[in-house]
C-alpha cells in the first residue's frame, strides 16, 4: 500500500514538473524578448494591466494590442518600419492601388521627431493650399500629439469633411493654419504631352502598381515622332521599387545594372531586360519633393549616362520597405534593405544633387498651377533637351 502511494506520488510529481516545463517551454519559445527573458514578459504584463486599472476611462483590448504592435515595429528606430492598424491597412491598400480620400500629401516621421511632409499631390488640396516638401505638421484639429500613422489616420477621412491643420513652412520659417476640405484623390499616375514637334514630356506622380504600364502606352503612343524625353518626377513621393525599375528598363541596354540593394548580408541586383528606348537622350525635372522610387529611376538612368537632371536636391530616402499582410488584418512595413544607384551611392538622407540647379520662383501657386513659360526648371530643361538632341 505504501508502495503504491508512492508510486502515485512520484507520477504526480513527474506529471506538474512536466508541466511546469511544458508552460516554460511554450512561453519561452513565443516570448518576444528572447526564451529566458520572462521577467520582461512579466513586466509587460503588469504594465498593461496597471494601465487598465488605473486608467480613468475604459480602454478596448483591441487597442492595447494594437499599441504593442506600434511599438514593436517602432523599436527599429526606423521611420518607415511601422505596423499600420487594421482600419489604416484598407487606406494603405488603396494609396497603392493609386486613389483614397484625405488631403493629398506624402508624409514621414521626421529625424526631429516632426511630422514631415516628403510632397503634395498634384491638383489636392494639400498643394492648392501651399504644401510643399519639408514642411512641418504641426498640429491636426488642434491635437499635437501624433507620428505619421496617426496623422494618415486623421487626415485621410470621408470626402467633404474639414480638417484644420497647423505647418511650419521649410522656406520661412512661419507657422501658418490651414482649413482644408478632403478630396477623393484618384492619381492618375502618368500625364503626357508633346512640347511641340519633337519633345515628349511625361510626368510620373506616383510609382504604383501600373505606372509602368501607364508609362510604356505613354512612349508607345508619343514615339514615332520624340526625338527626346522630358520625365518629370518633382513632388512624387515614391512608391513601389518595381515600378520605377520597369520604366528604367525601358531605357537602358540589357543587363545594365538598374539599381542594387543591400540588406541582411545579402546584395540584389536588378538588371536591364527589354532595351526598347535606349537610344532617346531623357532629361529629368526633380525638386526637394521628389523620393524613394523617383530617385531609383533619377540614378539608374543618370550613372548609366542616359539621362541629366535639372531642378533641385531631391528628398533623400534610400530604403526599401517590405510589406506583409499579417493574420489580424494589419500590415507590417519593414525597411529590409537599403539601395544604391549603378555608381554604388545610396541616397538615404543625402538625396540627389541635380546636374543644373534651377530654382522655381516662390510665388504662392503650386507646381502644377504653372503653365509652362513660367515653369523655370521646365524651360531649362527643354534648353537642355534640344542641345543633346541636336548633340
Amino acid at each position: 500500500m505504501y508502495t503504491k502511494k508512492r508510486a502515485i506520488a512520484i507520477l504526480l510529481t513527474f506529471a506538474i514538473l512536466f508541466g511546469i516545463l511544458a508552460a516554460m517551454l511554450t512561453v519561452g519559445i513565443l516570448n518576444p524578448f528572447g526564451f529566458f527573458a520572462y521577467d520582461k514578459l512579466l513586466h509587460l504584463k503588469i504594465t498593461s494591466a496597471t494601465v487598465k486599472t488605473l486608467y480613468y476611462d475604459e480602454i478596448p483590448n483591441d487597442r492595447f494590442f494594437e499599441g504593442a504592435m506600434m511599438g514593436i515595429a517602432a523599436a527599429a528606430g526606423d521611420p518607415y518600419t511601422r505596423y499600420i492598424t487594421v482600419e489604416d491597412s484598407k487606406r494603405f491598400a488603396a494609396d497603392i492601388r493609386g486613389g483614397f480620400s484625405g488631403v493629398g500629401m506624402y508624409i514621414t516621421d521626421g529625424e526631429d521627431g516632426t511630422v514631415t511632409v516628403v510632397s503634395p499631390i498634384p491638383h489636392s488640396p494639400a498643394e492648392r493650399a501651399g504644401i510643399a516638401a519639408g514642411d512641418k505638421l504641426l498640429k491636426i484639429d488642434g491635437d499635437g500629439e501624433f507620428d505619421s500613422t496617426e496623422a494618415s489616420r486623421l487626415l485621410l477621412q470621408e470626402a467633404g469633411t474639414k480638417v484644420t491643420i497647423e505647418i511650419l513652412k521649410a522656406d520661412s520659417g512661419e507657422t501658418v493654419e490651414l482649413e482644408l476640405v478632403r478630396e477623393n484623390i484618384v492619381i492618375p499616375t502618368v500625364d503626357a504631352k508633346m512640347l511641340g514637334n519633337d519633345i515628349l514630356y511625361i510626368g510620373i506622380l506616383q510609382f504604383s502598381t501600373h505606372t509602368a504600364a501607364e508609362f510604356a502606352e505613354k512612349l508607345r503612343e508619343f514615339s514615332s515622332g520624340a526625338k527626346g524625353v522630358i520625365i518629370d518626377v518633382r513632388n512624387n513621393g515614391g512608391g513601389t521599387l518595381d515600378a520605377a525599375v520597369d520604366i528604367a528598363d525601358m531605357f537602358l541596354p540589357q543587363e545594365r545594372l538598374i539599381v542594387y540593394s543591400e540588406g541582411g548580408g545579402k546584395r540584389q541586383d536588378y538588371k536591364a531586360r527589354s532595351a526598347r528606348f535606349t537610344d532617346i537622350p531623357v532629361v529629368f525635372l526633380q525638386n526637394r519633393g521628389s523620393a524613394s522610387a523617383s530617385e531609383v529611376l533619377i540614378g539608374a538612368l543618370r550613372d548609366n549616362e542616359i539621362a541629366v537632371s535639372v531642378g533641385e536636391k531631391t528628398f533623400g530616402k534610400g530604403t526599401i520597405q517590405n510589406s506583409i499582410s499579417l493574420p489580424c488584418g494589419g500590415i507590417l512595413n519593414v525597411t529590409i534593405a537599403k539601395y544604391y544607384s549603378p555608381n554604388g551611392v545610396c541616397i538615404d538622407k543625402e538625396g540627389i544633387e541635380p546636374d543644373f540647379e534651377v530654382e522655381l520662383v516662390r510665388d504662392g501657386r503650386p507646381l502644377s498651377a504653372l503653365n509652362e513659360k513660367d515653369d523655370a526648371q521646365l524651360q531649362f530643361a527643354i534648353r537642355k533637351i534640344r542641345e543633346r538632341i541636336n548633340y
